[in-house]
């Protein structure tokens, strides 16, 4: 992939990298491997001040300042994106999350006489599922999704899904389905492994003794992670006292939903809550590819999860997962409590859980795959370059 360049569309501008910033690391250390040149990536400029980004810069990414699109035309945002184009000239441009989808097309349509037969790829990137079913949305939302995947979606090379069902959930809303691919996204499980010295830590300071079970929960977009669910479950077992169960949940709202569930902050450490945790609950209502159970496998925890499209994929017959059905607390009661009742077989379930993991679901992997799905968007380019880049193999 010798001078093979990749430019990244996005709005994520959290505080920390998470596991989406560590993708596109691990994706650009994979296109450099085969001879590609550092990426680029657009962004806004709250997102430039981020830690995270500058140290992007100082590993030679380039990055280049997007409008705000919320108060920006949209074809003011498809300029700057144009422009992005025009100076670091990419092989891909590819777009994550959604917001600056019609911007990149619009922004494609601009250079197309100026760039002619020099033309980038384009790719959408999905990671989130809908909270309602295609089927089940509104005619105007679904008219929406018409005009957005059937009309201006023609213009899109690749339709990406983090799970093989997310992608089927693009075609339904009408992306063509032969564009659609399920490229099942990783886990770092370098970073989130087990660490025992580091599991005392973080329960001594969460006043948790050794015999309590910590339930760990995400819960930033409280309802569609089930975080209700959570917390009456929460208040069901409370009442057991031999183990004490004290369920917590990470970037939950600080209001009287919680119930029993003890708030966590977001954090850039959140494996050292995952390794400090007993039980993880994924109770979504819908999900697209379940980062935090898959970060709790990784780190050989015992987990309970939704039968929510996408995840599925997830843990589909492992023993170390409990399932439960979407949207039912008393079901997430039980699922807890077998876990618990299960105590001495957590240290078999973990580890199996993580050599799953490992073997299905490595960010490594998936960086494989991706750099794969734009080499199949670029098979002339791509064969070229890989032979001009073994050849300076062999003269060196």
């Amino acid at each position: 992939m010798s001078g093979f360049r990749v430019l990244h569309v996005t709005d994520y501008a959290s505080a920390y990298e998470g596991a989406f910033i560590r993708q596109l690391r691990m994706l650009d250390d994979e296109i450099r491997s085969r001879g590609g040149r550092p990426s680029a990536l657009c962004l806004t400029g709250f997102a430039l001040d981020r830690p995270w980004a500058r140290q992007l810069e100082d590993d030679g990414w380039s990055l280049v300042e997007l409008p705000n699109g919320a108060t920006r035309t949209q074809r003011h945002v498809a300029r700057a994106i144009a422009d992005a184009v025009l100076e670091q000239r990419p092989d891909i441009v590819h777009v994550h999350f959604g917001t600056f989808d019609l911007s990149a097309r619009l922004a494609m349509r601009m250079l197309r006489r100026q760039l002619k037969g020099a033309m980038p790829k384009l790719v959408w990137h999905y990671r989130t599922a809908l909270e309602t079913a295609v089927e089940d949305r509104s005619f105007t939302r679904r008219l929406k999704d018409r005009i957005k995947f059937a009309h201006a979606g023609r213009d899109v090379d690749l339709f990406v899904g983090v799970t093989r069902a997310l992608a089927d959930e693009v075609a339904r809303r009408g992306a063509p389905a032969e564009r659609c691919r399920g490229i099942v996204a990783g886990c770092d499980t370098d970073t989130f492994r087990r660490d025992a010295a580091t599991r005392a830590r973080v329960r001594e300071s969460l006043g948790l003794a050794d015999d309590d079970v910590m339930v760990l929960h995400m819960g930033w977009s409280w309802h569609r992670k089930g975080g209700d669910l959570l917390a009456q479950a929460a208040t069901s077992l409370s009442a057991l006292s031999d183990p004490k169960i004290v369920a917590f949940s990470i970037g939950a709202p600080p209001d009287a939903l919680l119930g029993s569930v003890r708030q966590l902050p977001i954090s850039e450490r959140v494996h050292e809550y995952h390794q400090a945790s007993d039980i993880f609950v994924s109770a979504s209502r819908s999900e697209g590819f379940g980062n935090g159970l898959v970060e709790a496998m990784a780190c050989e925890r015992v987990a309970v999860a939704a039968m929510a499209d996408g995840q599925i994929e997830t843990f589909d017959g492992i023993d170390g997962v409990a399932t439960m059905p979407v949207g039912d607390a008393d079901a997430l009661t039980d699922a807890i409590r077998s876990l618990v009742h299960a105590r001495p077989s957590w240290p078999t379930l973990g580890a199996g859980n993580r050599r799953h993991v490992v073997e299905r679901h490595s960010m490594r992997r998936w960086a494989r795959d991706m750099a794969d799905a734009y080499a199949e968007l670029h098979p002339a380019r791509l064969a070229a370059a890989e032979a001009a880049s073994q050849r300076h193999t062999e003269v060196a």
